[in-house]
């Protein structure tokens, strides 16, 4: 009985005290072979005036690519001629908050008595209880990006994939991290791609 209302506690506050969110959507051409892929052209992102920091996207944009030509797939390149060419924005970046409500999780503490044995020596029990622990309501910052890519064809400047992810993170400075897995996620997904048309 001790273990399974741990265990509902220890979950209880995994779930109110860690909360994210991702989603992402895509698009591409199916009439498109991506197996022919084998350079891409990245150029700056592109920042709308909610990031109002030039150190900020400077850092950024190191990221971006860093986080560009870590897949193995494809080759990037950010100048001359390539196949394609990625186009990539920074459509929200905001920061919020919400109020957590007060909780109660009960918790084992260790107690201790001293009781007599049948030999009339003395001697220390060990014991457990469940005592309940009150958390106050509490201010939760919060941080969000969204970004947009699109993959156009370099002979044609025709759109052949594009995608849109959100994430959220309780953090009032997620948005570089989240920059990060998304841009990262992007790239290692458009290789997936076009070693899966090969």
């Amino acid at each position: 009985m001790i273990k399974k209302i741990f265990l509902i506690t220890a979950l209880m506050i995994t779930l109110l005290t860690a909360t994210a969110f991702a989603e992402k959507t895509d698009w591409s051409d199916k009439n498109y072979n991506f197996g022919e892929i084998k350079t891409v052209l990245i150029d700056e992102v592109e920042f709308n005036e909610d990031v109002d920091s030039d150190v900020m996207e400077k850092v950024l944009q190191e990221d971006f690519l860093k986080n560009a030509t870590h897949t193995k797939e494809i080759k990037i390149v950010e100048s001359g001629s390539a196949d394609v060419y990625v186009k990539a924005k920074v459509t929200e970046w905001s920061s919020s908050y919400y109020i957590r409500p007060a909780y109660t999780t009960w918790e084992k503490k260790e107690r201790r008595r001293e009781r007599k044995r049948s030999d009339g020596k003395k001697e220390t029990e060990i014991y457990y209880v469940e005592v309940p622990v009150e958390h106050p309501a509490q201010r939760i910052d919060t941080s969000t990006i969204k970004m947009r890519f699109d993959v156009c064809d370099s002979s044609t400047d025709e759109v052949i994939f594009s995608r849109e992810e959100i994430r959220t993170k309780d953090s009032a400075n997620g948005h570089r991290g989240m920059f990060g897995r998304i841009t990262k996620s992007f790239f290692d997904d458009l290789g997936k791609k076009v070693k899966k048309s090969k």
